[in-house]
């Protein structure tokens, strides 16, 4: 399958809460990460927050992935693939209850979309659903301002593009609204509306959602066995797909209704249910709620201590959720009343962090210059490089038969030239990128080594060609750094070989500055007065008519190995050819051997 394929297909997954989207989601990371394509790899992060948040309910898990994420993407790449992102990062924010960060997420993916002159469907559907959900959070909290505005908005969107998905939760909405002020009979019609769309898309998911707000409406009106029907129909649902959210908020809903029909002790038991699901996924909003309703039971219920230290839980969620405003200004107050030392000791840190940001600032300056010019290099400059291929080829097609040799070698000349260009810009933007946002993870050399020998495949066959390895640890780096460096050397090696049976052995060692890996092989050899200068970019041996390259790849390596702070060095093989001597710190590996428990 392509890298879009899987895409699809895990995206498709995870709409259905089905687990199997993993294995779509590893197969897709495997194709970024070959591909060096920084929003291909932006993509498959996205995918893994959105299984976590989704199919898990890992909330923690999906929010760390996609702050780590945003991180490594410049203004560029936001473009394409923040969209997504933010609406993720915005709905885990939402799920575990965290109000204040889930609108601040969804303010940055408006702004985002809004701030495009055109947008395609895709981007239509997501602007939509950050204003559907910029209008859920802002109803559930106390400050009720722009709800309508955004709610409109988003039903104007998704009527457009008939994003029915979007236009069900925007009525489901619109019926909380009347519901809480009172109108049942009217939450009850509109609910009926976005019931009546999801079932015509048989969206299980988003019926089960309706039902449970119908269960609350018929509650409200005293039609207990339907509101009882509807919670249990959706629970069902909400039990079997792990929708852990949705499920402590329709246990809460059976408690409230066995209550009102006089089955006290049923009641409370769901209300404790729904408290240990909030618990679970860290909700503290919806745990509030679950507080308060549970000390007004208990005390109905006769059971006042317990009433009473659920009351008591209640009130300390409240202080944090609502004392904000009185901390800060507590803390403002207490500034006031500091003393000159410590004035004066707060002055001078701000000047030393207005250096410090001075520094920064020049930093990023420069490394905005450099992502600018690996994204020019990996667009701008490719593109002539491509049409001059194209229009060669295009042109000895034209000349058919009527091409002399001396014609056909100038274009062969040509069309080869614009190859090495297409292929020398690509290993500088591979270079550009080397230690940008490295991704530190365990990984086992062997399944590098495996990776390389797949990939190198055509070549070994070709040249009847062996890569030998020695008990190869498991050592702390970025997987795609580990791929370029080995198969660099690899390739080398075997590429740079005139014997019958070109051989690589790769072993590794424990020497007194570290840990050492060597990368033998039996090729031509580099002599030594070039050893110092083959790591320079653009330095190629004078075997270039001979062997095609860049004179970029060990430029490359040297580069790799020193973001991680090891060094690289060059000597004769032990039957001639080179070896490559790679050190590094005892800490890069994995884990450590006690030599006097090794047997």
């Amino acid at each position: 399958m392509t890298f879009d394929d899987l895409v699809t297909e895990a995206q498709t997954l995870c709409d259905a809460r089905n687990k199997n989207a993993i294995e779509y989601i590893n197969a897709a990371i495997v194709k970024a990460r070959l591909s060096l394509d920084l929003i291909d790899i932006a993509t498959t992060r996205y995918l893994e927050a959105y299984y976590k948040t989704f199919v898990l309910s890992d909330y923690d898990g999906g929010i760390d992935i996609i702050i780590e994420q945003l991180r490594s993407l410049d203004w560029e790449d936001l473009l394409v693939i923040g969209h997504k992102l933010f609406m993720t990062l915005g709905n885990a924010y939402q799920f575990k209850g965290d109000v204040h960060e889930a609108q601040k997420t969804y303010l940055k993916g408006i702004r985002l979309l809004e701030g495009k002159e055109e947008r395609n469907a895709q981007e239509k559907r997501f602007l939509a659903s950050y204003y559907y959900n910029m209008a859920l959070l802002l109803s559930a909290s106390q400050y009720k301002m722009d709800t309508e505005e955004y709610l409109q908005k988003a039903i104007e969107i998704s009527t457009e593009i008939n994003a029915t998905f979007t236009l069900s939760k925007c009525y489901l909405l619109y019926g909380n609204f009347y519901e809480q002020a009172g109108k049942n009979l009217e939450a009850q019609e509109v609910f009926e509306k976005a019931l009546a769309i999801d079932t015509a898309n048989n969206d299980q998911y988003s019926m089960a959602l309706v039902r449970a707000n119908m269960g609350y409406v018929a509650n409200n009106l005293g039609n207990y066995a339907v509101a009882l029907e509807h919670f249990n129909s959706s629970l069902l649902y909400f039990s079997q797909n792990q929708r852990q959210y949705e499920r402590g908020m329709t246990k809460m809903g059976i408690g409230d209704c066995y209550f009102k029909i006089g089955e006290r002790k049923k009641g409370i038991g769901m209300l404790y249910a729904a408290e240990k699901v909030f618990l679970e996924i860290d909700n503290k909003q919806e745990l509030s709620n679950c507080y308060e309703k549970l000390a007004a039971l208990l005390k109905q219920d006769g059971q006042y201590e317990k009433a009473l230290v659920y009351m008591e839980k209640y009130n300390k969620l409240l202080k944090e959720f609502f004392n904000t405003d009185k901390t800060n200004a507590l803390t403002r107050a207490k500034k006031e009343f500091e003393s000159d030392q410590k004035e004066k000791e707060a002055q001078l840190l701000k000047q030393k962090n207005e250096e410090i940001q001075q520094y920064v600032d020049k930093l990023e300056v420069s490394n905005n210059a450099l992502k600018q010019f690996a994204n020019v290099a990996s667009h701008d400059l490719r593109e002539p490089v491509r049409m001059i291929h194209s229009y060669m080829s295009l042109l000895e097609r034209s000349m058919g038969d009527n091409i002399t040799e001396h014609q056909r070698d100038f274009l062969h000349f040509a069309i080869d030239g614009a190859k090495r260009m297409d292929h020398l810009i690509i290993d500088m933007l591979r270079l550009a990128k080397v230690d940008a946002n490295p991704q530190i993870e365990n990984i086992k050399l062997e399944k590098i080594i495996e990776e390389i020998r797949l990939n190198l495949q055509v070549m070994m066959t070709e040249k009847n060609a062996m890569i030998i390895t020695a008990g190869l640890p498991e050592i702390k780096a970025d997987r795609t750094q580990m791929l370029q460096l080995f198969q660099n050397l690899i390739a080398n090696g075997l590429k740079y070989n005139e014997s019958q049976t070109p051989m690589v052995k790769i072993k590794t060692a424990m020497g007194a500055e570290g840990f050492e890996i060597t990368i033998s092989d039996n090729g031509i050899g580099i002599p030594a007065q070039s050893r110092d200068k083959v790591f320079d970019i653009f330095t190629r041996l004078p075997t270039e008519k001979k062997y095609a390259g860049t004179g970029i790849g060990l430029s490359i390596c040297k580069k790799i190995v020193d973001s991680m702070g090891g060094r690289i060095s060059i000597s004769d093989g032990h039957n001639g050819g080179t070896t490559f001597r790679i050190t590094f710190r005892n800490d890069i590996l994995a884990f450590r051997i006690n030599p006097h428990h090794a047997s």
